[in-house]
């Protein structure tokens, strides 16, 4: 009754905002989980080539581009299809993007987002509004796998905190106590008393889920385990933004007593794909999303294991500025077969993460990495390519490939850098021409060079 009363007023909110139909688009999706292959493989083809065809009609990128390689949607006739279209780059959206918004959607149809910049880029894109509370529930969706329905708490340890600067905003907060009932742990730098006070919270609000970033959670589960505090009914950890390993796993399990699901979100995307109760391969929301592996670039995934390439989405609803055969910037392998837990989305593992070093404060307290991604990189501009590097406990070295940053955004950014790694910080900015990509086709976005000897 909580659930159903829950849901009623998250979707009349949304139906206020312009976001109509959640509790449909919710109900749909989860009963396209358990379509018989061949249903869903035609529901998934439907679905791209009239995207396709409208991004051919009213997107002068893909007009041109589809022209070029002599791509005619009408005449698909299965998904796969689609691979004689050239992927699309970060590099195509910077120089390409005023082109590849619709033509036929007003400015006020759209909204603009930015990427994490996890891969190298911090990016610039624009999405219809129209497929936001279908986006909305995709994201449901994935947390019903992991037990959570609408009236629990969820808990977030999220350095991203961009994804919750207005959360004290009264209307964010009726929003946030109607539907998905958040609360986060900003995290940045490893305060234990600030990881014990929200934990506490958590405990307070009962959360039945967490979702978090697993180089975060493995200082939250330490300070859990070492003081032992006490533990909310959780039902499931969802990892993400990170890739999660084997030994954080069973961590993590064995702390917060409950299943770990792994998850691969974008925020160009939202979420792609998730693990099950089985804890297998990822289930692809191929009703929303069209996956690939680049079959050009893969190379073999060892014995018995699929071919790792680079990973390329095709958002499905996304109107007003498509993404197709976008290269978001991370690996995975397709996994053939089904899983054992009856539904037929496709499967697929992620074995390579995002890369990060561990950069220290000016006294010697270690950062979550990632949490400088949208905290302090992300001040920079959309073109650059940027590499913070830690010469030592009081110097760091922020390397850009141009455009050059104005002398406003460098002030900024040396706020932050006092802000974020103390008094006494110095920071130094060298622009190149290019930042050197290691074998996996990334760059290190940070690089500590302080010896290891030396690091707490």
């Amino acid at each position: 009754m909580l659930a159903l009363l829950h849901r009623s007023l998250m979707d009349g909110l949304l139906r206020r905002e312009g976001r109509r139909g959640l509790t449909g688009h919710l109900r749909e999706l989860r009963d396209n989980e358990y379509l018989p292959p061949e249903a869903l493989a035609g529901l998934q083809l439907d679905r791209l080539r009239r995207l396709l065809i409208h991004a051919r009609d009213h997107c002068p990128f893909y007009t041109a581009r589809f022209a070029a390689c002599g791509f005619v949607p009408e005449q698909m006739t299965a998904a796969a299809d689609l691979a004689a279209v050239p992927p699309l780059t970060k590099h195509d959206i910077r120089e390409h993007l005023d082109r590849m918004v619709a033509r036929n959607l007003a400015p006020e149809d759209l909204h603009e987002s930015v990427s994490g910049g996890t891969t190298g880029h911090v990016l610039k894109f624009k999405r219809d509004n129209a497929c936001l509370a279908r986006k909305e529930a995709a994201v449901f969706r994935f947390e019903q796998w992991a037990g959570w329905d609408f009236g629990q708490w969820i808990g977030f340890v999220w350095p991203a905190i961009m994804d919750h600067a207005d959360a004290d905003t009264p209307k964010a907060r009726l929003r946030n106590w109607l539907g998905p009932r958040g609360q986060f742990l900003p995290f940045l730098s490893e305060d234990p008393q600030q990881i014990r006070t929200v934990w506490l919270r958590f405990v307070k609000h009962r959360i039945t889920l967490l979702r978090a970033f697993p180089g975060a959670l493995m200082s939250v589960a330490r300070l859990v385990e070492a003081e032992d505090l006490p533990r909310p009914p959780l039902r499931a950890v969802v990892s993400t933004g990170e890739m999660l390993r084997p030994d954080q796993r069973a961590f993590f399990t064995r702390v917060f007593g409950c299943p770990v699901l792994d998850a691969y979100r974008s925020r160009e995307m939202g979420p792609v794909a998730q693990q099950c109760e089985r804890l297998g391969p990822m289930h692809i929301r191929a009703d929303m999303t069209f996956v690939e592996v680049d079959a050009s670039r893969a190379v073999d995934g060892g014995p018995g294991q699929p071919p790792v390439g680079p990973l390329l989405l095709t958002d499905l609803f996304n109107y007003g500025m498509p993404l197709i055969r976008y290269e978001v910037g991370d690996l995975a392998a397709l996994v053939p077969g089904a899983c054992g837990c009856g539904r037929t989305l496709p499967l697929m593992v992620s074995p390579g993460g995002r890369l990060t070093d561990v950069l220290y404060t000016v006294d010697r307290r270690p950062l979550a990495s990632v949490g400088l991604l949208p905290n302090f990189i992300n001040l920079c501009e959309a073109g650059n390519q940027v590499q913070l590097v830690q010469q030592d406990w009081t110097r760091l070295l922020m390397r850009l490939t141009p455009p050059r940053l104005d002398e406003a955004t460098l002030g900024r950014l040396r706020e932050r850098a006092v802000e974020i790694f103390g008094q006494g910080i110095e920071l130094a900015f060298e622009y190149v021409d290019e930042i050197p990509l290691l074998p996996s086709g990334k760059y290190r976005l940070l690089v500590c060079e302080i010896p290891d000897r030396e690091r707490p």
